[in-house]
């Protein structure tokens, strides 16, 4: 794989409870107004938690901004991708952004690889990783929803297609989230013990990050790890496709 252009649209959960609850009581106070839809600003003392309110918004602001201009949950991705896959070129462009969602780490991907890999490959491989479900029918309207996975263990992918503005890319474009029982330390061990095998693939479970789909990240994840959502990714779902 050669670099990865990527957005992850992270759920309010990932900041905690204090988060959640501002979500929720933003939502209630406009709904209580009676207030038309184009009427959406609320009051100064209503926003304590973000810079701004979260409520019928997005903020493409996730951790705190660097010299270059990311941010450093972006910037994460990129270098742990480099230490979990040991490809220390590999280069990533993210761009993090808070979204009005309780439970929903999402991510879309579009990767770039030194070889050709086509859709069915990279289906293939997806449908044999335990713990993620393939949900990827678009002409009957099938694909990742945090509504329908949150609060399950296994991650959902789906949107699977060749870029079109890259040379042997592979992108998506749909939301997901999932939640796992099983302990992140388990994960990562799990992972760093594929990749100690260079004949083997990658972590199953790790796929959506090299072929370009969403996946997410449950608060329960989230949260009793301690890492940042984007660290989560990079270690949970790292290259599968490297070894087509």
């Amino acid at each position: 794989m050669k670099r990865v252009f990527a957005s992850s649209y992270q759920a309010v959960s990932g900041t905690g409870a204090q988060a959640i609850e501002e979500l929720e009581a933003q939502i209630r106070d406009w709904a209580s107004a009676d207030r038309k839809w184009d009427d959406v600003r609320l009051a100064a003392d209503k926003v304590k938690v973000y810079p701004h309110q979260i409520a019928f918004n997005a903020l493409p602001h996730v951790d705190s901004f660097l010299d270059s201009g990311y941010t450093k949950e972006e910037m994460k991705m990129e270098n742990e991708g480099r230490k979990i896959m040991h490809h220390p070129g590999f280069r990533a462009s993210v761009t993090c952004v808070r979204v009005p969602v309780f439970r929903a780490h999402s991510v879309a991907v579009s990767a770039e690889f030194e070889k050709p890999v086509t859709v069915a490959e990279a289906r293939a491989v997806l449908a044999k990783a335990p713990g993620l479900d393939v949900v990827d029918d678009p002409t009957l309207k099938q694909y990742p929803l945090a509504l329908d996975v949150a609060g399950k263990d296994n991650c959902a992918v789906g949107r699977l297609r060749l870029d079109c503005a890259l040379d042997n890319g592979l992108a998506s474009g749909s939301p997901a989230t999932s939640s796992s029982k099983e302990p992140l330390s388990m994960r990562c061990r799990s992972l760093s013990a594929c990749n100690r095998h260079p004949g083997r693939l990658f972590h199953p479970a790790a796929a959506f990050w090299s072929c370009g789909v969403f996946v997410g990240l449950s608060e329960r994840v989230v949260q009793s790890s301690r890492l940042p959502p984007s660290c989560l990714m990079s270690r949970h779902f790292q290259c599968t496709l490297t070894r087509l």
